[in-house]
């Protein structure tokens, strides 16, 4: 939010493409003069994430680098991955914010990390990492840096 990640980016990466898609006409505003007083070239898409996010990867070239932050909802989350996939390179990562944030993040986590072509996944509790290889022949790895036993919004009273 406010253009930090994104500006993080581009400055790590000067000759990258970087699109930043932001629902907030005033936080727009404000990422506008973070990208400018950083000096870095980054693409703002102003509008709703459902809006804008078709129009980014239709004018996008083949996806290096993705960073989810948009709707927390299952089916939203489910929907944005399901546009992206096929715009992904062949070796690509895809970073999902807030995982954990709802019970329907969590699931959308889930489902998205079982689907062929994800080769490593990782869950950071706070962010989730995927490395896309469709055409690896190397089995699927799962990591978690909490183990679900210490999980415990997963426990009885709090699931």
């Amino acid at each position: 939010s406010l253009g930090l990640s994104a500006t993080y980016l581009s400055k790590a990466c000067p000759t990258a493409q970087v699109i930043s898609l932001e629902g907030c006409p005033t936080v727009a505003n404000y990422a506008r003069g973070v990208f400018s007083e950083a000096g870095t070239k980054v693409d703002l898409r102003v509008g709703n994430f459902s809006d804008t996010l078709v129009p980014a990867l239709d004018s996008a070239k083949p996806l290096d680098l993705v960073f989810v932050d948009g709707n927390h909802k299952r089916k939203a989350t489910l929907d944005y991955w399901k546009k992206i996939k096929p715009r992904l390179s062949k070796d690509a990562v895809v970073i999902f914010d807030d995982i954990h944030w709802s019970k329907g993040m969590e699931k959308s986590w889930k489902k998205i990390i079982q689907q062929d072509g994800n080769k490593q996944s990782i869950d950071l509790f706070a962010m989730g990492i995927i490395h896309w290889q469709p055409d690896s022949k190397s089995e699927p790895t799962h990591a978690s840096l909490i183990p679900t036993k210490f999980k415990w919004w997963n426990w009885g009273i709090f699931a």
